[in-house]
Parts: structure tokens; sequence; C-alpha cells
């Protein structure tokens, strides 16, 4: 089962988020849905299940493309309409205006009369030529142009006034209208950094076989570098310096010059011209790349659609093609020194390639981003790039002359073919089996290629990272990605490795979950989780479709969720929530502890199907884990070790024993477990199946000191355990129950004011989803926990940071009667630009409001979520008139601040003993097996505790005298016999 998580019904579109219910964004009359119109938005009380869309298809309902949260743009006649909407399951249906088709500028526009024609993109809703045709028909009846009837899998271009657009955008085919863009343009040292030398000269590895494509401006197909093989023309294309160095840096043999030497000199090239790619269908161009004589394992593009920031036709057209023909795509991000990106490199699929200056040096020390290259994150949060190359300084060949070179080339363009070069040399190792993987020795690199998402997972995983600290660092994550790549760490890695190249299928909510041993002293494990994901809607301000998570488990329980603490620094931070956001995920733990760690991915939810090979809504995932070694048994905890332990009830605990080079023998299975500190006891594991068992810890009382661990015998005789070192070390609980006083992740209004003081000019607290689009300040990008919302300082583009104050957010009272040591915890983010002391102040009052204690103030901090714990108890007396109040100011107004707050939770740890009359073996039942229990209860209590740690001895007290002696006898009898 997957994660449980809070629901949210906001319509994440790109014009604006908004719940249907409580409200619907004013629209202008030109761009509402008219009564001709058959496209509309259903949403659900929950994520869409498969039942749901058999629901929908069975009543006469297309469904077009799956819009967060929870809906799914559907065609249907109003009759259709009115059936689904009165559903059960059916949240509420409205229609799919053309204002939410069409990116902000052309809306803007509509409202002007007389503007020029100009060029857009169009993409319809259905692949094929039927509707890309019908609309291009009513375009020329309208008086419009076609510029391209088949510019891709969805897509045709075509000119248009404003207006004309406008009447486009109401018609049944068309999903979205953006406007088209030109073309931009975006060694020695080179085959060191990423240890490519290091590989041909251990491995002889040097791009042997490797077939690929640079789609660029032009080339030099004269230069010497390349008559050895010469480059195969996909299109025709004109000279050009810009793609002579790409292709150059790939593929150039060093003939003219050994220090030019391409990464992968002995490959075969392929050139396609970018000018003859936009007259016509990427998609379909793309698409002769898998056949005769192409046979290519990765396309190189260091030119691109005009910079952006949102995720465009473009971006969901290049995801089209990556999600159906499975090959690898590598896009230059940009040269803007700031998140405006080629519109391709937005897309969810492709490898995007950012850029750092190294001046010319191997001493990754110096390097630096300083404000050249294009960044992430996307709008959305995800992060991009995904991986970064030096952007000065390249060595290579140059164009015009056949022996022309250049030392200037550089920028994301350089950046891009290097990382493919180093795709390149990843497939020539796959083809040779050198990762443990099935091959065939006489196949080709392209016949025994892996999945793109299987490559993009290796590159990824196996990166360098620039040593970096917090989210302002020149080379943060959004600057760098996932590092540099290097083939020197997959070959040093190939034995350390393990992997899934999509051969696992998921369902709605499955997990998949593998057992994998870390020996001592491994120095990192890294696991990296890629899938490839249908192309979101341009109008929706979420790109992700599908999402899968990644958890991982140490030896000892500890829980680690892909990225978290990632975009602040090197390596994974515990806990945290499932990342609902990206969809490449990572886990990187330094020094790991030794023993069996436990891998899962988390179907949290399937909305479009991720693996069309079968007619079920399911999708597949690659998988790297490298710092791991196959060993005979894995003993894993899918769940987790329970934090606390319920007093007088037993324990379920659930456990994976995975088999590795011996087989599981049957019944061997055990857990081991002592309440007193005395000797462990042990209970077999019960067989639930598929490789997973229970284990039951019996009922404790509040005084125990509970400690477990757990064995199982392989068919070799071998007995793994998990701890992997115990008894020495073991797993350990506290006997109680938590108590929730107060939660509140802010999904719904639970009753919370705010007051500001007449000096606020901006800035005021106000719950919702995080705007990320021209914020001034450093304001959160997400929500801490997920949920979707949060309450933040005045939460909307433009200058919204706190100006005055303070403006003070104060909860709705809170029953503290009671409690024992009740614990306040929550997440705060406080972003001060200038250090100079802003507070943002955390208080607490017991008398309704009436006087206030400082709990804290936090000052002059990194602007991240950051969870806080503080003990209500030491501050204040616990009533039931208790309000939180959280308060921030900028005063005197000198600062860019923003703040703030999610996540808040009050709970108290309690335990009370239970007493089950009779039960005196604490099983939960009475009957015959507490007879002897009874008899040495009776007897000798001493030994009695010895042999049952976690009971009572009240428990045979049956007559309830406060003793337990010969008068317990006869009701101890009654009871055993149900009287």
């Amino acid at each position: 089962m997957a994660t449980v998580r809070a629901t949210s019904y906001a319509l994440k579109l790109r014009q604006q988020e908004f719940d249907p219910v409580v409200r619907a964004p004013a629209l202008p009359v030109e761009l509402v849905a008219d009564a001709s119109g058959h496209i509309y938005i259903v949403q659900f009380v929950a994520q869409p299940l498969p039942e749901f869309r058999t629901a929908i298809e069975a009543r006469g309902g297309t469904i077009y493309k799956f819009l967060p949260n929870h809906a799914y743009v559907v065609k249907m006649t109003p009759e259709v309409r009115d059936s689904v909407a009165a559903l059960p399951f059916v949240r509420w249906v409205g229609p799919y205006h053309p204002a939410y088709r069409m990116e902000a500028s052309l809306r803007e526009q509509s409202r002007s009369a007389g503007l020029p024609a100009e060029r857009f993109n169009i993409q319809v809703f259905e692949a094929g030529d039927d509707q890309k045709n019908a609309v291009a028909q009513r375009i020329e009846a309208l008086g419009g142009v076609v510029d391209v009837r088949n510019a891709g899998k969805y897509l045709l271009r075509a000119t248009l006034t404003p207006s004309q657009a406008v009447t486009v955008a109401h018609w049944d085919e068309v999903a979205f209208i953006d406007h088209w863009a030109p073309v931009e343009l975006a060694m020695d040292k080179f085959r060191l950094i990423g240890g490519v030398d290091y590989v041909e000269q251990v491995a002889g590895f040097d791009g042997a076989g490797v077939r690929g494509e640079v789609l660029d401006v032009g080339f030099n197909y004269q230069h010497v570098d390349f008559a050895s093989r010469p480059l195969i023309q996909h299109t025709s294309s004109p000279g050009h310096f810009h793609g002579a160095c790409c292709s150059g840096i790939i593929f150039g043999d060093g003939t003219g010059d050994p220090a030019a030497r391409g990464i992968c000199p002995a490959g075969q090239g392929i050139t396609a011209d970018w000018y003859v790619y936009e007259s016509g269908s990427r998609y379909d161009y793309t698409a002769e790349l898998l056949n005769e004589p192409y046979y290519a394992v990765f396309q190189s593009s260091s030119c691109g659609t005009d910079r952006t920031l949102e995720y465009t036709t473009i971006s969901a057209e290049v995801d089209t093609i990556i999600f159906d023909l499975d090959i690898v795509h590598l896009q230059a991000q940009a040269n803007a020194g700031s998140a405006l990106s080629m519109a391709e490199a937005w897309a969810k699929n492709i490898i995007s390639c950012g850029g750092v200056q190294h001046y010319d040096t191997l001493d990754l020390a110096d390097d630096q981003w300083d404000h050249y290259a294009s960044t992430g994150p996307a709008l959305d949060g995800r992060i991009k790039p995904d991986m970064c190359f030096w952007v000065d300084f390249i060595h290579t060949v140059d164009y015009p002359g056949a022996t022309a070179y250049t030392d200037e080339f550089g920028g994301t363009s350089g950046a891009t073919p290097a990382i493919a070069g180093h795709v390149g040399l990843f497939f020539q190792m796959w083809s040779q089996g050198v990762f443990g993987n099935e091959f065939d020795p006489n196949g080709s690199v392209f016949d025994n290629r892996c999945h793109s998402s299987t490559a993009k997972a290796f590159l990824i995983n196996t990166g360098n990272q620039y040593p970096f600290q917090g989210k302002s660092h020149d080379l943060t994550r959004v600057h760098q990605g996932w590092g540099l790549p290097s083939v020197q760490n997959m070959w040093d890695l190939r034995d350390k490795v393990y992997f899934v190249n999509e051969t696992v299928v998921l369902r709605p909510f499955e997990r998949y979950t593998v057992p994998l041993w870390v020996r001592p002293d491994e120095p990192a494990l890294r696991c990296t989780l890629t899938y490839a994901d249908p192309a979101a809607l341009p109008s929706s301000s979420q790109h992700r479709i599908n999402d899968l998570s990644l958890r991982v488990i140490s030896p000892t329980g500890t829980v680690y969720w892909g990225n978290n603490g990632l975009l602040e620094g090197n390596w994974s931070v515990p806990d945290g929530e499932a990342n609902t956001i990206d969809t490449v995920e990572n886990v990187f733990v330094p020094h790991p502890e030794p023993g069996f760690w436990t891998v899962q991915v988390i179907a949290g939810e399937i909305n479009e199907d991720g693996h069309v090979e079968t007619p079920e809504l399911d999708v597949d995932f690659a998988l790297v884990v490298t710092g791991v070694a196959r060993e005979p048994l894995g003993i894993s905890l899918p769940e987790g070790v329970p934090a606390y332990i319920a007093p007088g009830e037993p324990t379920s605990i659930i456990v994976h024993i995975g088999e590795g080079m011996e087989t599981y023998v049957p019944g061997s299975g055990l857990l081991h477990y002592s309440f007193d500190g005395g000797d462990f006891q042990t209970r077999p594991l019960n067989d639930l199946g598929s490789g997973l068992y229970e284990a039951v810890l019996p009922p404790a009382v509040c005084s125990a000191s509970p400690r477990f661990y757990f064995s199982a015998r392989g068919s070799s005789g071998t007995t793994v355990y998990n701890p992997l070192n115990a008894p020495d070390a073991t797993y350990t609980a506290d006997v109680g129950v938590l108590i929730i006083a107060f939660e509140d992740d802010f999904e719904q209004d639970r009753g919370w004011t705010v007051w500001n003081d007449p000096s606020l000019t901006g800035g005021a607290w106000e719950r919702g989803a995080p705007v990320v689009s021209g914020v001034t300040g450093d304001p959160p990008r997400a929500d801490y926990d997920g949920s979707g919302q949060c309450y933040l300082t005045q939460n909307r583009a433009g200058n919204s940071d706190v100006d005055g104050g303070p403006t003070c957010l104060t909860s709705p009272p809170i029953d503290l009667t009671g409690l024992p040591d009740p614990v306040l915890e929550f997440a705060r983010w406080w972003a001060n630009d200038d250090q100079d002391g802003d507070p943002y102040d955390v208080e607490a009052s017991s008398d309704d409001g009436a006087t206030w204690v400082l709990l804290r103030r936090i000052q002059n901090v990194q602007p991240e979520w950051v969870r806080e714990a503080i003990h209500l108890a030491d501050f204040i007396p616990l009533t039931n008139q208790v309000r939180l109040r959280f308060s921030v100011r900028d005063t005197p107004n000198n600062s860019i601040d923003e703040g703030g707050l999610d996540a808040v939770l009050v709970s108290a740890f309690n335990c009370t003993d239970v007493i089950v009359l009779g039960d005196v073996n604490c099983d939960g039942s009475i009957n015959v097996f507490d007879i002897d229990p009874f008899v040495l209860a009776l007897v000798d209590p001493a030994a009695y505790a010895t042999a049952h740690p976690g009971c009572r001895i009240d428990n045979a007290d049956c007559n309830g005298d406060g003793d337990v002696n010969v008068f317990d006898i006869d009701p101890f009898v009654s009871l055993l016999v149900g009287g």
C-alpha cells in the first residue's frame, strides 16, 4: 500500500490554481467556453482509479489528459456530461475554457484589437493526422496560414492574429496554444575530468559501436577528425561552426590534433539540421533514428526554441517523443544566468544539461556557475538541470577548414555534447554486460541498449557532485543538477550495482521492495529512481502526471525519502515526506551503516498509463543503486520499526526476506525479543506470501524496555540477522501511545486568524499553495509536507515581501489539560536577505490570548524549511485555552523578508498499563495457555516476572483484591470457562 496523503482539490492550472467547488476565476467573456464546446474538466473525490475511467468511457466520454489535482480533461456531449456528473465519485464537472488553453501573453493580446498575425504552436488532443488536418482546414477557412501541418505527434504550426487564435482555442480538438519561437544557440581536460581517458586505458572503451545524433544548425563534413567515420547526414545541413564544435566534442577522433580528441572518438556521428526538423514533425524525424541506417542510442541538441520559464507545447512534445520512442535525448539548458531556459529543457523525460565555468583547470575547487548558464528549478518545482559540464575553454573541431580547431567554444552548447559523450560510453559498457546485465555478445550497441530511463538513472547516480551547502550557494542543486558525469565511477562501481531496467510494473498503490546488502566501510550508498512520464498539459501548473516515490530504510530503521535534503546539500536528510514533484528522485547516504538496506518504489499516483505494453493502468521505472553487494539472504523491514508500542497489546511488524546467493529455508525466520534486559526469547514469523512475513511482539507493560531483532537461515546454512550484528545491536521501542492534541497541514481552514499591525504595508500571512513565479525575495516554492498548502507572507507574484509589521498568525484554542509534556512541532521558513536580525517569533498563551510568552525567536537563518520542536510545559501552564502565535516583521523596513509555516503538530507521549484479568500470558486471549503462567504467578512471582517480562502480575489478581493468592483460583477458573 502506498503512503497516505492529504488531499487537495485545487485544480493546478497555469493561469490560476483554485478549488472549483469553492470558487472559479472570473474570465473574459470571449475566453469562456460556449455551447458548442464539448471539452470538460472532471474532478474526482480522490485520485483517479481505473474504475473511474471505465465508468466515464462506458457512458460515452473520451478521456484525454490528466489534470492535477484528481481530474481528467474529457470530451463529452451534454447528455454524457450530466450522466458523469451524477457518478458518486465525481466531485465537479466544468468546462475546459479557452482561457485555460492559452499562454498568458496570448490571453493579454486577445484584449487588444488590430494586432498583427504571429506564428503559434497548436497542440491537439489526439495523436495522428485527423485532428491536425481538421484544425488546419478550419484555420485556412478562418483566414489563417498553416505553416506546418504535421509539426509533431500532437502539434501543428500556424500564423494567426490573436483574435483568430482565440477562435481556434474554442475548438474541441485544441488542447493548448502558445507562441512559436525561433532557434537559439545556446577537449583534453574534458576527457580527464569525467574519467574518459581512464576507462579507455583500463578497459578500452572509446565509443566503438556507439551511434548518436547531433541536432544542430550546421556542421563541418570535410574535417579530418571525421574522415575515418564520415558523419551520416540524417538531413541535409549547411556548414556552421556550432554543429561542427558539438559533433567534434563527441565524435572527433583527434587526427588533426590529439588534444581535440572527442569523448567517443571511435563512435559514429549522425547529423541533422534543426531547421529541417522545425519545418516538419520532430516526432517523425526522431523515430527514424531507431531504424536503418541510423540505429542511434542518443540524440544531443545544443539549440532549441527561445528561452522561457514555462512548460510549453514544445516541452510536452519532447516528453511524448521520449516516452514513446524510448531514446535518450540531451538538451542544452541555455546561457541566461537565470531560470530562463529553452522550452525543451523543461521536459521531464529529457536530460537537461546545465553548465559550470572551469577556467581551464582540472581543479574542481575553483569551478563556478557565476551567473552564466541557465538554471532551474522548473516552475512546478522540479529539479533542473539534470546534469552539468564545463562551459568554457573547450578545445574542439571548428569551421570552416579541414584542420580548423578552436579553444573558445563553450556555453551549455558545449556542455551538452560532453554529457552526451559520456552517455555513449555508458551504452558501450552496457552492451558488453559490464554491470551484470544480460547482453548478446553478437549484438550491436543499439541491439543491446537499455531503456532511456535506465541510462539517465546510471548517469545521475554515478555523477560527481560539486560540494555545496544551502540554496544560495553558487553551485547549489538547481545550478549544477546532479553533478558532472563520470564514466570512471560507472566502471569502478560496476560490481557494486543493483538496477531495475523497467522490468518491474506497478499498479496503483503498489510498491516494489528489495533488500540490498551494504558491506562495512562502504563510502556511500546511492539510490536513483527515474521513470518516463506521459506529457503534461501545458495549461497545468503541475507537470508530473504519475507519481512514484523512492523510500530507503537503513538496517536500524532510519527512513530516507527521495530528494529530501538534496536541494540544500550533497547528502540526504532522514525522515521528511514522499516527493510528489520530481520524476527523478535520489537518496545519497555517506558512510552507510553495514547491513541490509530496504529500497522501495511506491506507486502513489498512476493517473495515465505509464506502461503501454499492458492493457492495465500501470507504470514501470528504472532504479539504480550503487554501493551494494549480493549476499546470501536479505532481511528488511518494508514499513520500518515502530517507535512506540501500545501497552498491553501485541505489535505487528512486517518483515521481507529476499533471496540472494541462497534460498530461504521455510520456517527458519525468527523474531528475537527481550523486554527486561534479560535473555532473548523467540517467536516464528508468520508467512504472508510473496516474501513477506509478520513478526508479532507480545504485549508489553509501561516499565518494559523492548529490544528485538530478526534472523533467517539460507539453504547453505548461513544465518543472517537484522540488524547485521545482532544481538549486540538491536531495535528498541518505547512503550506508550502518542496523543495528538492538535494537527494542521493547512489544507482546510481550521480557524487560524491573522492580525496586522497598522504599520504593515505588505506581506500579511495568508493560506495557499506557494506562488512560484516572479516573487520578490526567497519564498518557498512548495509547502513543507507535500499536502499542497501552507501559510505564507502575502502569497502572490510581484513585490510581496514583509514590510513593517508585525503580521501575526494565531491558532484556534488547543486543549492541553492533563497532557504530560506536550511538544509543539512545526515547519518554518524565514528568509531575511540582509541577515539584519528581523525576527520570526513563536509565542504561546495559556489564557486564550490575553497574555503571551515568547517560546523561540528565529533570526539570521537560511531560507529553507526547518522542523522545530518546543516543549510547551517549559513555558506555560497547560490549560484548555492554549493558543499559538507566529509573528514576523521587517522594522525598520529595510530588508526583503519572506515567511512560511506548515505542518503544525502538538502531541504528548503517555503510557497506562492495561490489565486484562485472566490473560496471564498476555497473548490477548484467556485460554488453557494461561494456566501454567497463572500457577507460576501464584507460587513464584519472581519467576513469573522473568518468564513473562511483558506482562503485569496484576492480570492474575482475578478477584481484584490487590494480591495474587489462592483466593484468585476460583475467579480464574470462572474466567477460563467463560463464566
